[in-house]
């Protein structure tokens, strides 16, 4: 059977045997979670009787845990709490027997024959008449007591009183720590005896560095330190940590960089510190690395320095690369040997190379590049040589290179530029030539000059090269080609390649304004075609003054004293037709000294055409007046005005023999309607006289202009040897288009 008591409260039971509770055989009673038994009485007074509390017999279990509570009870014989014959009893948890008595034996606990354990518990304030005021063992079975507090419990005989935990038969004592801990154990006197006892709830970790595996170590003694290569960093732990791996070691300092550890007792597992190593488990310390050799945190070997690189000390953390100059064949280098004149090694080098042409060493150190002027033509060289006079080499140059044509070298070092006016006309010249005396005085040059370039000034570059004296009606400063020619006013060129400079006779300074270029780009604002003869759109020329002037509405009143003129002499030719005195008025008048005048005119007038010449002033302004009177057909209107064709030459000469020819006709027609009209012979005749008159007067009219028109048009001027060929009487058009 079996009885479970769980935060239940037992009080003032009565028997001859377990006041409260009695168990036997196999049975199982379980007080936990605070339960009490209190206020009981075993008041038998055979040898069996007893158990104030609770009374357990052979095969009986009884737990006692939770923080249960055996109090105030009473036994006429043994056991004021508990009795124990031939059972088993543990009490745990924290759980009290406490204030029981016993008129015999045991106040709190007594046992024959049984299995006792008390854990974590308190045995006190109890009594006992006769003895064990506390717990009276008895028996050969164990009383094991772990972490109890026995005390404050006393015998009561009046023969023999005192304080009495504990009697009969010794106790199994000691800690009930747990693994990894230990209790600190204290002993104190009851009645004559010494026993122990441990302090509840006085369980201590074991330190840092060491370890217990079981339980029950009551001192600090009992945890035992690591091993060597184990170690524990924690406090309370059961077994060491470990073994530390390769690469690493044991120590005490959880930042040791020394490498050197301990034998026992370790506390941490640190990698081994830069230049040291070792390469088992289970290490407290590494080992420096050799000269030659580097290694990194936490190595577990030492590496050889790289070709290149070297390490002169022990530990050391990194190879060095090995500096400028020199250098480390093989593998574990302690140190760097040095190069040979002629070689030379970057850092780090493994081997030293030889200096490049171009380049040369005097120490093995470093290649440095030849100076400019100087150059090396093979490898491995410890010096420069210098360059002839009309070559030079630039820094760092396998070989001389001669001047370029135009530059010159004296001293092997540099190439310098020929100076304004002197040249050099070939590669590898050691000095320049002065233009003046190699070629001509005519000649010069610019800097830098292979050739003389250039002319002096009052001469001109042709396109061959050749200096030529400067043309009248150009302009040359130095340096002057024939392309870049200035052109002086009055001058006319027909392009840039000629050399050719012609005077512009018909057109003037007015028209030819100069300048650099050629043909129109000589020409003033209005003015175009060959010799700036012609006039550009919207303007139109003044005969007279042979210049062009803006299209307006003054060009139309120019020629209109002209047409008024015209106009008067029809009128007059009407009104003689009707006054019949045509013919006294042409006696009354000096036609011959008119006509002679004239004549003259017209003589006079032909001279600038004819000769190409220009009247000075006053001159040319008196016929400018006298040739608004002139009666030229086509001077009737500004033609330019109307259409640039109107006033080339050759529709001018056109239109002026039309025009002639259709007055005549006009004349004669006329005739011939009076012809018809008159019956009379004397009215026709007459009529004949009047139309054959007006028929010379026309004819003298017309016939200078019309005359002098036909006849320019038999009349071209050749220009540029011949392949250019222009109508004299206008320039604007080719004779042989």
């Amino acid at each position: 059977a079996s009885a479970r008591v769980d935060g239940v409260a037992v009080k003032n039971g009565f028997g001859d045997m377990g006041g409260c509770i009695l168990a036997t055989n196999t049975a199982t009673l379980t007080l936990d979670g605070g339960a009490s038994v209190s206020g009981c009485t075993a008041d038998g007074t055979g040898i069996m009787d007893g158990g104030g509390a609770i009374a357990l017999w052979t095969g009986a279990h009884a737990t006692i845990t939770g923080g249960s509570v055996v109090n105030d009870n009473w036994s006429n014989t043994n056991g004021g709490g508990v009795r124990v014959e031939g059972a088993t009893l543990t009490i745990s948890g924290r759980s009290k027997v406490t204030g029981n008595h016993a008129d015999n034996y045991g106040g709190g606990v007594y046992t024959n024959d049984g299995i006792v354990t008390i854990r974590d518990s308190w045995v006190t304030d109890n009594t006992a008449r006769l003895g064990g005021g506390g717990i009276d063992p008895n028996g050969k079975d164990p009383l094991t007591l772990s972490g109890v507090a026995i005390k404050n419990n006393f015998r009561t005989n009046p023969n023999n009183p005192g304080p009495d935990d504990l009697s009969g038969a010794a106790p199994i004592s000691g800690s009930n720590c747990d693994a990894g801990t230990y209790g600190n154990c204290t002993f104190e006197v009851a009645s004559q005896q010494v026993c122990a006892s441990c302090v509840v709830g006085q369980c201590f970790a074991c330190a840092i560095g060491t370890a217990r595996s079981t339980s029950g170590a009551t001192t600090a003694e009992e945890c035992l330190a690591c091993a060597i290569g184990y170690y524990s960093s924690r406090e309370g732990a059961s077994v060491c940590d470990g073994p530390c791996p390769a690469g690493s070691f044991v120590t005490n300092q959880k930042h040791d960089n020394s490498g050197f550890g301990v034998t026992s007792g370790g506390t941490y597992c640190v990698q081994c510190p830069p230049g040291r190593s070792n390469n088992e488990p289970g290490q407290g310390s590494c080992v420096a690395c050799e000269r030659g050799t580097a290694s990194g945190v936490g190595a577990t070997v030492c590496t050889s320095c790289t070709p290149g690189t070297y390490a002169s000390a022990k530990a050391a953390e990194n190879c060095t690369s090995c500096p400028e100059g020199r250098h480390a064949a093989a593998a574990g280098a302690v140190a760097c040997d040095g190069c040979a004149p002629g070689t030379a090694a970057p850092a780090g080098a493994a081997g030293c190379d030889v200096c490049r042409a171009g380049t040369y060493s005097t120490d093995g150190l470093a290649c440095t590049s030849c100076p400019k002027g100087r150059h090396t033509a093979v490898d491995g060289a410890v010096a420069c040589d210098g360059c002839a006079p009309g070559t030079t080499a630039p820094a760092g140059a396998a070989g001389c290179d001669d001047c370029r044509a135009g530059t010159y070298s004296q001293d092997g070092i540099a190439c310098a530029i020929c100076e304004e006016g002197k040249f050099a006309p070939m590669n590898g010249t050691a000095t320049c030539d002065r233009c003046a005396t190699a070629v001509g005085t005519a000649y010069t040059s610019s800097e830098a000059s292979a050739t003389c370039d250039r002319c002096r000034e009052g001469w001109f570059m042709d396109g061959e090269g050749k200096c030529l004296g400067c043309p009248n009606g150009a302009e040359c400063v130095e340096g002057t080609t024939l392309a870049t020619l200035v052109i002086e006013p009055s001058y006319y060129r027909f392009d840039n390649v000629s050399t050719h400079i012609h005077k512009c006779i018909k057109a003037g300074d007015h028209a030819c304004e100069g300048g650099r270029g050629s043909a129109e780009q000589l020409c003033a604002t209005g003015y175009t075609s060959a010799f700036c003869s012609r006039c550009e759109a919207n303007y139109y020329r003044r005969e007279a003054y042979d210049t062009c002037a803006k299209c307006s509405a003054q060009a139309f009143f120019e020629p209109s004293l002209q047409a008024l003129l015209l106009v008067l002499i029809v009128l007059m030719l009407a009104f003689f037709f009707c006054m019949a005195e045509l013919k006294s008025l042409y006696e009354r008048t000096h036609w011959d000294k008119l006509r002679i005048g004239y004549i003259n005119y017209s003589i006079l007038r032909s001279v600038p055409d004819a000769l190409d010449v220009k009247y000075p002033e006053p001159a040319r302004t008196f016929f400018a007046i006298i040739d608004s009177f002139a009666l030229n057909p086509f001077d009737l209107i500004s033609g330019e005005c109307i259409n640039t064709n109107l006033t080339r030459f050759d529709t001018r000469v056109v239109a002026t023999t039309v025009s002639f020819a259709v007055v005549c006709v006009l004349n004669w027609l006329v005739f011939g309607i009076r012809w018809l009209a008159f019956d009379k012979a004397k009215q026709r005749q007459r009529a004949l006289s009047q139309h054959a008159w007006v028929f010379l007067m026309i004819t003298f009219i017309f016939y200078p202009t019309l005359s002098l028109s036909q006849f320019n048009l038999l009349v071209c001027e050749e220009y540029e040897g011949g392949t250019i060929r222009l109508l004299k009487a206008d320039l604007s058009i080719d004779c042989d288009e």
